[in-house]
């Protein structure tokens, strides 16, 4: 859903189905945005997105897709306005896992009905367009990179985990710094990254 257009953000739902993309038409459409965050919610059976930048600039808006509509969702806490955050679900805990955007430290989980910021011991620092992906074999989910704040004054390398109740930063020799890259679970138990900024990038790891 959405992107960045020109001249400016766009709307539009379309579904992959293995072979082509078509667009749906649901009734229901989020306003147009980019800089927005989705992610499966395997639980409750819905894509799950929210925020990003509109017309009138950063959104705090939650919406549901439950294969044929659109739903704004009305939870009684929601994350502040943001964009360049990223989502993931944590299939291990059954939550939508929410961290960073608009130079935010904050983790925010999403049990189907409200979002509940989360106060782990240790955190990353603040930081947009990370890479973020749920690592089934092991049960937690992987961040790299990102463009530290405030507002991308820095691009990072670092790799941290989260286990469910708190973040630990791994030691490890990984990619050359970035941000926006893209990072998912695959085959033979590993989690794969692609691509992302400083200059173009067009590597896997």
């Amino acid at each position: 859903y959405g992107t960045s257009g020109y001249p400016g953000p766009t709307g539009g739902t379309w579904l992959w189905n293995g072979t082509d993309w078509n667009q749906a038409s649901p009734a229901t459409n989020p306003p147009e945005r980019l800089g927005h965050a989705m992610a499966y919610d395997e639980a409750r059976g819905v894509v799950v997105l929210f925020g990003g930048i509109g017309s009138g600039g950063d959104l705090g808006d939650t919406w549901l897709w439950d294969g044929n509509d659109w739903t704004l969702a009305a939870p009684a806490t929601s994350p502040s306005a943001r964009y360049g955050h990223r989502m993931v679900y944590d299939a291990e805990r059954g939550l939508v896992v929410l961290f960073g955007g608009d130079d935010a430290s904050e983790t925010w989980l999403w049990d189907g009905s409200n979002w509940t910021r989360a106060t782990p011991a240790l955190s990353p620092p603040a930081r947009n367009l990370v890479g973020m992906a749920y690592d089934a074999q092991r049960k937690e989910i992987l961040m790299f990179g990102g463009a530290l704040s405030p507002s991308g004054s820095g691009l990072a390398d670092d790799t941290w985990v989260w286990d469910g109740s708190t973040w630990s930063k791994r030691d490890v020799v990984g990619p050359p710094p970035r941000q926006n890259p893209v990072m998912s679970a695959g085959p033979q138990g590993l989690v794969y990254l692609f691509g992302g900024t400083f200059g173009l990038q067009g590597d896997m790891w």
